[in-house]
């Protein structure tokens, strides 16, 4: 059963993910103007990598056997295709 305070966090993650993401499209747009995509991926992806690393420091635990590294590795593989094909559609479809 899901009990109030756990449902009203849940909302308020929703909420902050959501506002995160239009502030994340509104600034991609205004840049395109500006920025190549390639600096339209690596900017964001610097900062959040400076927002997070304390967060992520602070909870970290490493992987405990193979097939959790294979997991991550594959996590990151799939994020440098996803990124690698989201700049090869901006080329090919304008901006």
């Amino acid at each position: 059963m899901l009990h109030a305070d756990s449902a009203r966090n849940r909302l308020t993650g929703i909420g902050l993910i959501s506002l995160t993401y239009v502030a994340f499209n509104l600034m991609t747009r205004k840049l395109a103007a500006y920025d190549s995509p390639e600096t339209i991926q690596l900017l964001p992806a610097v900062v959040a990598s400076a927002v997070l690393a304390p967060f992520a420091l602070a909870t970290w635990e490493s992987p405990r056997g193979g097939f959790e590294w294979l997991l991550l590795c594959l996590m990151g593989a799939a994020i440098v295709v996803g990124c690698g094909l989201y700049l090869f559609s901006r080329e090919r479809h304008g901006r």
